[in-house]
């Protein structure tokens, strides 16, 4: 699998300029808010976490 660091910086600016929350993003995407951040910092890399990762990504289109 490859580095994940560039689409969870992104999804996270992403956050920040879109005044998104943790709870927010977690509640949208049906996942715990600890399991979001474990993902958001790279300390989950099982596929559920890149599967959400991705799942983010495509749903805000960020680029």
């Amino acid at each position: 699998m490859p580095d994940t660091l560039p689409g969870r910086t992104k999804i996270r600016e992403y956050m920040e300029e879109h005044n998104i929350s943790l709870t927010g993003l977690s509640t949208m995407f049906g996942v715990k808010k600890q399991d979001l951040v474990d993902y958001l910092n790279g300390k989950n890399t099982s596929p559920k976490a890149n599967a959400t990762l991705i799942a983010i990504i495509e749903h805000f289109k960020i680029r």
